[in-house]
């Protein structure tokens, strides 16, 4: 029951300072129907931080380099 696992995680944040995300940029092909699924599901859970970065696996090095300039 996401409610309850919501709650737990707004619970930590509030409680501990302990901030829970999924770090995630965006497809190479903006506003395709990846972001779009993205933004629907972060809509709904609130559980994640977007980079401005286009994912991919060779990409990785940009992506934490990113997260810790953000």
């Amino acid at each position: 029951d996401h409610g309850k696992t919501g709650e737990k995680r707004k619970k930590l944040e509030e409680e501990k300072g302990i901030i829970i995300r999924f770090v995630i940029g965006h497809s190479a092909i903006s506003g395709g129907i990846v972001d779009r699924a993205i933004a629907a599901e972060d809509r709904k859970h609130g559980d994640f931080m977007r980079l401005d970065h286009v994912e991919g696996y060779l990409e990785l090095s940009g992506k934490t380099k990113t997260y810790f300039a953000t």
